[in-house]
């Protein structure tokens, strides 16, 4: 008689994440641009979730019976508990989240105590975690091959790819925004080893790759675009070009299929001048999250790396960019912090992440600052990297940061204008240099056309931010680009798109009325996933 399987619940932390109450803060919601970048920009803040793909991952990769939960309300996941006879229950969290991790393995015992609590995920490292969550297992690092020896499945076999979305749900100018990103994980972790980085230490300041062949790659991108239709991937790897000989032969195939594809990748300075521009131009690198980090505070993957330069070159290609930086750096003062603000504005970056240095349990950083004796006693659910700072600082109080890191974010918004703006100009740029540089080359040629037609809802949308903009340098700057993207267009697309002009002012006095007088947050659908 054949064995049947185990049966395994891999879960994500309960909602509602937006409140302050016992196990959240009204401060952290689970949308990770309005958190950290588009935070301050008021009705135009860049509104999205992101579902936990490395559940995903792991679920398509086992044996055993598995449902993924992800965004779940407390509810719901009694309600899983009750009637699935689970062997095993798996918890993903981050720090921040550790009442609601151990909420939730409190009901597990409750309410199926024969399963088995598996915690999980960034929240891993944190000190005792087994005795003060009450789990059973622990999973510090990848995931998958761990579960495979769990189950006895075979742990070096293949790694499939599921078909995950970059986004749900996604909303700007307080309108809908079509899901455009497929999701790709090529591996996890980071050589960098920065000292801060929980991402690094978590996995033993290494990349473990999932695929090493750029071939491999493509064919899992290829098969995707089937399903999906679509062109557009989100590459979810910390430094994915540092990589570079995975790199090139996935080129080598975009190029000789002449795939129109577009990339959103992480990387850092060192990787991203191993290439020339211009060609990751034309294979379709379409947007660079870079940790510029500090002006003062070099790290080994910014050294000798001229940022204006840089920065100038990836914006006149149309190349956008989200430029990280931390603040509250040992280094910084009550004056040179300001310049390390205005230093990564005057980049002119499309979105900008600003971070408060925050020693998370298992870096470098955690170990320097709890040697010295410098950690502060704060709550797990307040330690986020967007409030108060979490140790000893030599030259601000702890709860300085939370109108500094607040001012950096509105200076920002302020002096560069709202981040969709700045996009909008990144696509008529982009435009601009493919239209230069297509000559009789077709792949830039479809480029180009696929540039024009990403520019035709343009329109609309610059029309109706000028009236919300609070610069008046901004407004005007947003006018003389709606005529320049009108010239190039010509009269059929500004027809054609005519109605929507008061469709959308009107979503925007909408999402005013929800943001500013309503208060109105917003919460992840749930979703319940089986698998096998």
């Amino acid at each position: 008689m054949e064995k049947s399987k185990p049966k395994t619940l891999l879960t994500s932390v309960f909602k509602p994440y937006c409140v302050d109450n016992e196990y959240s803060r009204r401060l952290n919601p689970m949308e990770l641009l309005h958190n950290q970048v588009t935070r301050e920009q008021g009705i135009f803040s860049i509104r999205m979730f992101h579902p936990s793909w490395g559940l995903h991952m792991i679920a398509a990769n086992i044996s055993a019976q598995t449902t993924v939960l992800d965004f779940p309300t407390l509810k719901r996941l009694k309600k899983e508990l009750k009637k699935g006879n689970f062997d095993y229950v798996g918890i993903s969290f981050i720090m921040c989240n550790f009442l609601k991790a151990k909420k939730m393995a409190e009901l597990v015992r409750e309410l199926s105590p024969r399963s088995k609590i598996i915690l999980g995920g960034h929240g891993s490292q944190i000190e005792d975690l087994k005795d003060l969550a009450g789990s059973d297992y622990i999973v510090k690092g990848e995931g998958i091959r761990w579960f495979r020896g769990l189950l006895g499945d075979p742990v070096d076999a293949p790694i499939k790819h599921p078909l995950s979305y970059a986004t749900f749900s996604a909303r700007m100018l307080g309108l809908p925004y079509p899901q455009v990103d497929v999701a790709i994980i090529p591996g996890v972790g980071c050589w960098n080893a920065c000292n801060f980085c929980s991402t690094t230490h978590l996995f033993g300041k290494k990349h473990l790759h999932f695929y090493d062949s750029g071939k491999e790659l493509y064919k899992i991108m290829e098969g995707l675009e089937r399903k999906t239709r679509k062109n557009k991937f989100f590459i979810m790897d910390e430094n994915f070009l540092k990589h570079k000989k995975r790199f090139l032969e996935l080129a080598e195939e975009v190029e000789k299929n002449q795939k129109i594809w577009e990339f959103d990748v992480f990387a850092s300075a060192e990787a991203l001048t191993q290439f020339d521009l211009d060609w990751l131009a034309k294979i379709g690198v379409a947007t660079v999250w870079m940790g510029i980090e500090s002006k003062f505070d070099v790290y080994p993957k910014n050294r000798n790396i001229d940022f204006k330069e840089l920065a100038d070159e990836l914006n006149k290609r149309g190349i956008f960019t989200i430029f990280s930086s931390i603040l509250f750096l040992d280094c910084h003062d009550k004056n040179n912090i300001y310049e390390d603000i205005d230093f990564i504005l005057s980049l002119k970056p499309d979105m900008t992440q600003f971070m408060i240095y925050t020693p998370i349990p298992g870096t470098a950083l955690y170990a320097e600052k709890k040697q010295k004796n410098e950690l502060l006693d704060v709550s797990f659910e307040d330690r986020h990297g967007q409030y108060q700072l979490c140790h000893k600082h030599p030259n601000f109080s702890q709860f300085e940061s939370e109108k500094i890191i607040a001012d950096a974010f509105k200076k920002d918004f302020y002096l560069l204008g709202p981040s969709l703006y700045r996009i909008i100009n990144k696509r008529f740029l982009k435009y601009l240099y493919t239209k230069k540089h297509c000559g009789s080359d077709p792949i830039m040629k479809k480029r180009m056309d696929w540039a024009k037609k990403n520019l035709y809802t343009a329109l609309p949308s610059l029309f109706a931010m000028r009236f919300f903009t609070p610069n008046k340098q901004i407004r005007k700057e947003m006018m003389k680009l709606w005529r320049n993207i009108s010239k190039e267009l010509g009269i059929i697309p500004k027809l054609k798109y005519s109605p929507f002009y008061l469709i959308v002012l009107i979503a925007l006095c909408i999402e005013y009325l929800k943001c500013n007088i309503l208060k109105i947050t917003r919460e992840p659908k749930t979703f319940v996933t089986r698998y096998n």
